[in-house]
C-alpha cells in the first residue's frame, strides 16, 4: 500500500567533451542506472553503475568519461570540474515511494488513515516544487562554475526519441514476462498524465 511517493529531478547527461553528433557518444563511459541505462547503451555509451558517493572520483581518475543524473546531485558534488559539457536530453527521473503491506493498513484506526493519506498528498506536492525550483537553483550554479549547457544535436535527438521507445518496450516486456500483465495499461498511463501536465504547465 504505497502511500508517499516522490519523484526526482530530471536527469541529464554530464561529459568531460563536447557533442556535437551522434558519433562523439559513442563509447563513453557514463554512470547510469535502470531505464537511463538502457537509453544510454542504445545511444552507443557504455553504461556504469557506479554508487553515488564514488561519482566524483571516478570522473577525476578518468574511469568515467560522464553521468546521467540530477543537476541537484551533480551540483552537490560539483562534477563540472571533471564533466564541463551537458546535453540537455531527457533522460527520466527517479522516483521514491514509502509503503505499508494493505494488511497492516487495514489494521489502522480510520481516523490515522486519513492522516496519512491527507499529509501523503501534501508531501508529493511539497516535494515537487522542491524539485523544481531546486533544480533551476543548481543549474544556475553549475553554469556559474563553468558548466556549458547545449542542446542535442538533430542526430542526437533522433536517436534518443527511439532509444526511449526501445527502453519503454523492454521495461514493458521484462514485467509482462515475470507475469505482470497491467504493465502496458501502466505505461500508457503514465504517458497520458505526462501529456496533461505537460499541458497545465505550458497554459500557466
Amino acid at each position: 500500500m504505497p502511500f508517499c511517493t516522490n519523484g526526482i529531478a530530471t536527469f541529464q547527461l554530464l561529459v568531460n567533451r563536447e557533442i556535437t553528433s551522434l558519433d562523439d557518444l559513442e563509447g563513453l563511459k557514463v554512470r547510469a542506472n535502470g531505464g537511463s541505462a538502457d537509453v544510454a547503451a542504445s545511444l552507443g555509451m557504455v553504461p556504469v553503475n557506479v554508487p553515488v558517493p564514488e561519482i566524483r572520483t571516478m570522473l577525476e581518475q578518468g574511469a568515467l568519461d560522464g553521468v546521467i543524473s540530477a543537476y541537484p546531485l551533480l551540483n552537490v558534488q560539483q562534477v563540472e570540474e571533471f564533466a564541463r559539457f551537458a546535453v540537455e536530453l531527457d533522460f527520466g527521473a527517479g522516483g521514491q515511494s514509502l509503503g505499508m503491506s494493505l494488511s497492516t493498513w487495514e489494521a489502522l484506526p480510520t481516523d490515522i488513515q486519513s492522516i496519512i493519506s491527507q499529509v501523503s498528498d501534501e508531501s508529493v506536492a511539497a516535494m515537487a516544487s522542491i524539485y523544481e525550483s531546486g533544480m533551476s537553483v543548481d543549474r544556475d550554479e553549475l553554469v556559474a562554475r563553468g558548466l556549458v549547457i547545449s542542446q542535442p544535436p538533430p542526430d542526437v535527438y533522433e536517436a534518443m526519441t527511439e532509444a526511449v521507445v526501445f527502453a519503454q518496450e523492454n521495461w514493458v516486456t521484462g514485467l509482462e514476462a515475470a507475469g505482470n500483465g497491467e504493465a502496458r495499461a501502466v505505461l500508457e498511463e503514465f504517458k497520458r498524465l505526462i501529456e496533461v501536465y505537460e499541458t497545465a504547465d505550458s497554459s500557466d
